[in-house]
């Protein structure tokens, strides 16, 4: 699914660009939100700053900036893309910062370039979807980069997701489904309560495994075979010193 954002004050603006996203993604199932103005926007993004995969926007508006909220939402760890579509060409230079993915005059032929940069948000955002796990718990919806998790801890009902910025993220998954959802051959399954990021192995200490942020995290003998299986592929792909 597509989640995107329009944020425009025209009325009339938001409705030509209804009706070319609609359009442009006819066998896709997308999810529109629409705001009326940046301070709304911030505010919906401070629970969640990656809430949608494409956010178009007015470079001014009547009471704000919106490269400043771009720039604002970008250092609040927004990872999507942005569309700036906009009258004002002074300033496009100011916009690099927040990396838009296009800059768009409102000419007359704007829905060809648009249509454009739609398609290739569709990319960027499947990317980013399959490098990606979007977790979602009491309303809040978390986007995880794969490469970022250490290691992924069941407790109950609910997994606790650890990464290496020292942040942990919860939600009601169980391993099983989460591991297939990774689809990443560096994560294994060293226990019933443990997944890791083989990436991040440190050491291993009889069936102990010490990961990059010093966590100890136990093997269970059911998962002894493919651990020593690990360590031998890395053994001999390794020079010994």
């Amino acid at each position: 699914m597509m989640r995107i954002c329009i944020c425009d004050d025209s009325l009339n603006d938001i409705e030509q660009l209804t009706q070319v996203i609609y359009a442009q993604y006819q066998s896709t199932t997308i999810q529109l939100a629409i705001y009326h103005s940046t301070k709304t926007l911030l505010f919906e993004y401070q629970a969640n700053p990656n809430l949608h995969d494409l956010i178009i926007m007015d470079q001014m508006y009547a009471d704000t900036d919106g490269i400043k909220a771009a720039n604002q939402l970008r250092q609040d760890g927004y990872h999507g893309d942005f569309i700036f579509l906009t009258t004002h060409k002074d300033n496009c230079l100011e916009c690099f910062e927040c990396k838009p993915l296009a800059y768009i005059l409102k000419q007359t032929n704007y829905a060809t370039k648009l249509k454009q940069a739609l398609a290739t948000s569709y990319t960027n955002t499947t990317k980013r979807h399959k490098e990606s796990i979007i977790i979602t718990n009491n309303g809040e919806t978390h986007w995880i980069f794969k490469s970022d998790i250490i290691y992924i801890e069941s407790e109950g009902r609910k997994i606790n997701i650890v990464t290496d910025q020292n942040e942990t993220f919860t939600c009601y998954k169980t391993m099983d489904q989460t591991l297939k959802h990774l689809e990443e051959p560096n994560f294994l399954r060293v226990h019933k309560s443990f997944i890791i990021n083989t990436n991040y192995i440190k050491a291993i200490h009889n069936n102990n495994i010490q990961m990059a942020n010093k966590h100890e995290v136990p093997i269970g003998r059911s998962y002894l075979k493919p651990m020593h299986a690990l360590l031998k592929k890395a053994i001999q792909s390794t020079y010994v010193l």
